[in-house]
């Protein structure tokens, strides 16, 4: 009888024991910080790309951050812009907003006025990209304005500006002087500095400094990752180098 109560005894006290143990693991478990879930890198691509846009014009366009434009997949990436949305809002450059009467106003540290617009961002360059009645224009850190305005205007990654005004996109240059390089659909800049852009339904490609590829145009081209540029015309491919001459 004594040899049965013992065996109950510990058969209890190991039960017991297994239940801590059991609710400890379950706490630990649902004490366990989140997983960090960083974004991918996104592969570069070679097409035409419209960037994103978050908010109305002259922001970013139709296609969300990676997204493919209506080539295909792009990196025209823009530098990263902060959108001036909420009062008293810090800004990296040691600026902050104010929003007063349906306006955006920029102030510096020693509470001065250094602009206002209906909408403005600060650019990664320490620029702003300035909306006042529809038009978008750049001001510089002291909030002088530049030559550089349009109806949407694009920051890139290599210092230039991609501006439309009207129907027709044209790159600026940081100084506000204009590359040669125009479209009437948005123009993309590829991952080796060089423009791809439309005219007439036909696709060109530009140097870095703005001048057009002699031979370089087809009616699909695409920036290989070995640097040569694919180009479809006319159902036939051809290769071509960033001097334009034909590789075979």
């Amino acid at each position: 009888m004594k040899k049965i109560v013992l065996i109950l005894a510990l058969a209890l006290a190991t039960v017991t024991s297994y239940a801590q143990y059991g609710d400890m693991f379950h706490v630990q478990q649902n004490n366990r910080p989140p997983q960090q879930h960083g974004n991918r890198p996104t592969q570069p691509g070679n097409q035409m790309q419209r960037p994103p846009q978050p908010g109305g014009p002259g922001q970013l366009g139709p296609h969300g951050p990676g997204q493919y434009g209506p080539h295909g997949p792009g990196q025209g990436r823009n530098q990263e812009e902060i959108r001036c949305l909420e009062d008293w809002q810090m800004l990296w450059n040691g600026n902050h907003v104010r929003l007063i009467n349906g306006r955006v106003y920029i102030y510096d540290r020693h509470n001065d006025s250094v602009l206002w617009g209906d909408e403005i961002s600060l650019l990664s360059n320490g620029s702003y990209k300035v909306n006042r009645n529809g038009n978008w224009r750049i001001y510089d850190y002291e909030g002088v304005t530049t030559s550089i305005w349009g109806h949407e205007i694009l920051y890139w990654w290599n210092g230039c500006y991609c501006v439309r005004v009207n129907d027709i996109w044209r790159v600026y240059k940081p100084d506000g002087d204009t590359l040669g390089v125009w479209s009437r659909e948005y123009i993309e800049l590829l991952w080796n500095g060089c423009y791809l852009y439309s005219i007439n339904g036909r696709y060109y490609v530009s140097d870095p400094s703005g001048d057009r590829i002699s031979g370089l145009w087809g009616d699909i081209i695409d920036l290989m990752d070995n640097g040569l540029f694919r180009c479809s015309r006319n159902g036939r491919i051809y290769f071509y180098d960033i001097q334009g001459n034909e590789r075979r």
